[in-house]
């Protein structure tokens, strides 16, 4: 009998390069992938025989759905009158494009004027670019571009809605009122699927208050989206601004870090009323900020009782400033978000709490190589 001497060789070659980032999609829906495999044999004389391959096994990604609003909730603070925006970030977290609907339910003491606006060049602010969209039916808004076109929602990317709440008089909107708005975000082509329609939700709050503290998230270096790669290093600034006509007292910030950022020692910094901003220390004592390495969280007042003045007062703007470094090992495409909360008292109401917008970076690929080869043996 002749005896055939089998040997299978396996070459893995696999290249990262730098491109934009991925955070949830994996492999984009479409994409084929073939697999083959080979012998190679010499027979009972050891002479070296042609090597004998497979069929060649070709699948093809199938389209995976999925949306997320984040953060999920934002609260805010107004006085009557005031034209207020909340920053609305939902993600296509499926591996194809898709298109969105967003339908909003009010609820609480009053029920706002409401409008939503495509933040058209990603800046996370309202500006006179912004494209005012228009209701497909009661309450009701598409991804859409400046002339009504569909808007395809790349994987991993978002589609930024800046809404416009308006807050209605005293005589409706009470001091110490609130109003809450449920935006749904939902996934178009999900619709009908074996796997269920994808939805997501977002709750927004406004707080009518004598004393109205917007607390704002920012930091630089600042992108539309900002891509950060392991070491580089970000600043972080939470600004509170009191528009009423009363001060907020009791004051109170807690800033916790993201769990893929590590704060750099020694950067907490305060600014009062736009000024300089004053190196702090990082310990407790009663310079007014401290890090709590504990729970990763920067927290004010450290010692003392913070007061943000009316808007008639100097001290009607207070913002604290520090950095951190995102960690090696961080998923390439995965968001980076931070966000703050911040507590106080305005005159005889009971204390409120609210958040600050989503601060969001996006982790950018690594360029290299990786190279695995399996030897045939001799």
């Amino acid at each position: 009998m002749r005896k055939l001497f089998l040997t299978f060789a396996v070459l893995l070659f696999m290249a990262v390069i730098a491109a934009p980032p991925l955070m949830a999609a994996g492999t984009l829906a479409g994409t084929a992938i073939s697999n083959q495999a080979y012998g190679e044999y010499k027979d009972a004389n050891s002479n070296v025989m042609p090597k004998v391959y497979s069929n060649t096994v070709t699948i093809t990604v199938y389209q995976v759905y999925g949306v997320n609003v984040d953060p999920a909730t934002i609260a805010s603070t107004a006085k009557n009158g005031d034209v207020i925006y909340f920053h609305v970030q939902p993600f296509n977290t499926g591996n194809g494009n898709d298109t969105q609907t967003y339908t909003y339910v009010p609820s609480g003491d009053w029920t706002p004027s409401v409008q939503f606006f495509y933040d058209v060049n990603n800046n996370h602010t309202y500006d006179a670019g912004d494209i005012l969209l228009t209701q497909t039916s009661p309450n009701t808004y598409k991804s859409v571009n400046g002339v009504g076109a569909p808007v395809l929602i790349s994987p991993d990317d978002d589609y930024d809605i800046m809404m416009q709440v308006t807050v209605p008089g005293s005589g409706t909107a009470a001091d110490g009122s609130k109003s809450i708005i449920t935006v749904t975000a939902t996934s178009d082509r999900s619709v009908g699927t074996p796997g269920g329609t994808k939805t997501s939700t977002g709750i927004y709050t406004t707080n009518v208050l004598a004393a109205a503290i917007a607390a704002v998230k920012t930091h630089t270096p600042a992108g539309t989206p900002t891509y950060l790669k392991p070491g580089d290093v970000v600043t972080y600034t939470v600004t509170l601004t009191n528009s009423g006509g009363t001060a907020g007292t009791s004051a109170g910030v807690t800033d916790p870090l993201p769990a893929n950022v590590t704060y750099v020692p020694g950067s907490l910094k305060v600014s009062i009323d736009g000024g300089p901003f004053v190196a702090k220390t990082d310990g407790a004592d009663s310079d007014g900020v401290k890090y709590d390495a504990g729970t990763k969280s920067v927290i004010a007042p450290d010692g003392g009782t913070l007061t943000i003045s009316d808007k008639n007062t100097a001290g009607h703007i207070w913002a604290v400033q520090f950095q951190a470094t995102l960690n090696a090992g961080t998923s390439m495409g995965s968001a980076v978000v931070n966000q703050a909360d911040i507590t106080y008292t305005s005159g005889t109401s009971p204390p409120v709490t609210i958040k600050t917008n989503g601060d969001t970076c996006l982790v950018s690929q690594l360029a290299g190589i990786d190279l695995t080869t399996t030897a045939t043996p001799k």
